[in-house]
């Protein structure tokens, strides 16, 4: 971690502060000493008849994360409010970034290094960033520009822990899910661009993490869908014609504590129940059911998670059109849900199909390659 002055033009220094935004994730301590607020003159001039009058409102922060996702820069001018729930946010988005999967390049086996991403990465969210060290670091200061870049030391030690835990477990795969494929599904009745993408402006993700068939340790289970990283109050739409069959408008959000206690049932007995991931994880959802006419003899369901909001005019029973507004994307059903943050946003969604075999989610048991190949073929970006 360093401190630096860079100047501004027109503007009073800027205080630049960089460090591994994983370390912040792990309580940031004892970096109060990152940045010393400049030293103010007793005797300031008075202002000249030219100089500027403030601002009536305070200025905004910004932020904004470089294209290879390794560096996040975040701006605070003076005065600039700074939540907490704001700042915990840009530093999430920056966190999902991470490829964890690098750092098990060693594992020949597909589904058991992606495996090990996702328990690396559920080590990562576990901590949270300390947004009051932060606010008091900015205090009094005229701008400040934070740089929060991937800490991979740190991380290549975690993978190294996870890889000598999994050398003494005799049986690291996770345990199935209520939804089961007897026969291996290729998907190939999908036709290129029969799907919408749910989210404007935010295309499928690559991260294995967010996509189907990543390990979810914390609930003894496998990611059935795909997680758009669209921020708090996007837009969520329907990806093709279809009739509502859920839509939680009377949604109410549980405490933590009701859903520790959950989660540790699923802890006792390996695997995910359907009731507890269906009605509560999920959270406030839309359930969308797309019929026989996408694929013959096969019936289809799309699934909206996490939502903040749900229109109001959605029913069970009636028809929606693709590209139809169904709700606003949020965090309900997860810890930071619960907590009344806004931490955490993404849409959850998920593909379902049905058919005389049995019933399996979109992707399910494709290696990475596979998977990339189908997602990226299935939505339309139009």
């Amino acid at each position: 971690m360093s401190t630096s002055l860079q100047p501004v033009p027109n503007k009073q220094p800027l205080s630049v502060l960089k460090f591994p935004f994983i370390a912040s994730l792990f309580i940031l301590a004892g970096c109060t000493h990152l940045v010393t607020p400049p030293p103010v003159a007793e005797d300031s001039p008075s202002p000249t008849p030219d100089a500027v009058a403030p601002l009536p409102h305070p200025p905004i922060i910004s932020h904004r994360i470089d294209d290879d996702g390794e560096n996040i820069l975040i701006t605070i001018p003076h005065g600039a409010i700074v939540p907490g729930d704001e700042m915990n946010e840009i530093v999430t988005s920056a966190r999902e970034r991470i490829i964890y999967e690098d750092y098990f390049e060693s594992v020949a086996n597909d589904s058991l290094r992606r495996e090990l991403a996702g328990h690396l990465h559920n080590v990562i969210i576990r901590d949270e960033l300390n947004s009051h060290l932060l606010r008091a670091i900015i205090s009094d200061t005229t701008a400040i520009t934070i740089s929060l870049s991937e800490d991979s030391s740190r991380l290549a030690l975690l993978a190294e822990e996870l890889l000598g835990k999994h050398a003494k477990t005799e049986n690291s795969d996770p345990a199935p899910m209520a939804v089961s494929a007897p026969l291996r599904d290729d998907f190939a009745y999908l036709s290129p661009g029969t799907f919408l993408l749910p989210c404007a402006g935010f295309d499928v993700p690559k991260r294995p993490n967010l996509l189907p068939n990543a390990p979810r340790s914390y609930r003894n289970g496998i990611h059935r869908g795909i997680d758009f990283p669209a921020p708090y109050g996007n837009e969520s739409r329907a990806v093709a014609d279809g009739v509502v069959i859920r839509a939680d408008q009377g949604y109410r959000e549980i405490t933590n504590e009701f859903r520790e206690s959950l989660l540790e049932k699923a802890e006792a007995i390996k695997r995910t129940p359907s009731d507890i991931f269906e009605h509560v994880l999920l959270g406030r959802s839309v359930f969308l059911d797309h019929g026989l006419e996408i694929a013959s003899g096969k019936r289809i369901i799309s699934i909206y998670a996490h939502l903040a909001e749900i229109d109001v005019n959605l029913r069970t029973g009636e028809s929606v059109k693709r590209g139809q507004l169904l709700g606003l994307v949020g965090n309900s059903g997860t810890s930071d849900g619960a907590r009344g943050t806004k931490n955490g946003a993404h849409l959850h969604f998920e593909i379902i199909i049905q058919d005389e075999n049995g019933e399996r989610f979109l992707g399910q048991g494709l290696d990475h390659a596979e998977l990339l190949d189908l997602v990226e073929s299935v939505f339309s970006r139009k």
